[in-house]
């Protein structure tokens, strides 16, 4: 009977410590940072021919709980989330149409991401 206690009060705190550590893994805050393979970082940090900043989309990103991992006009990269309109975001931030998977109607129905105001400007 000890054996079976024990048992499963080891089951439970390697359940408990799977959970902290899977929920340390992930971002929780809104627009927590995430990473960039170095030549992508490179390619958003020098801009475009015509002087401005490039933006840069991962698409499926794993630290991120969206698959968003977003760098708008070479902002530090951060998680972000699909969005309809600036309300659908969290505070702090704006509803951004991105030149990704459009279906190419009148307004270009384009990939639309909350940005962190922070970087809007």
């Amino acid at each position: 009977m000890k054996r079976r206690v024990v048992g499963i009060r080891l089951a439970a705190i390697a359940i408990f410590a799977l959970a902290v550590c899977l929920s340390g893994c992930m971002p929780s805050d809104d627009y927590e940072s995430c990473g960039f393979f170095t030549d992508l970082e490179e390619k958003c940090d020098e801009g475009t021919s015509d002087g401005s900043a490039n933006n840069c989309v991962i698409l499926e990103h794993p630290q991120c709980p969206d698959d968003y991992c977003v760098s708008y006009r070479a902002s530090k990269p951060f998680c972000s989330a699909e969005c309809l309109k600036d309300a659908d975001c969290p505070s702090g931030g704006s509803c951004v149409e991105f030149a990704i998977n459009c279906s190419g109607g009148e307004d270009g129905d384009c990939l639309k991401l909350c940005v962190k105001n922070s970087a809007l400007k």
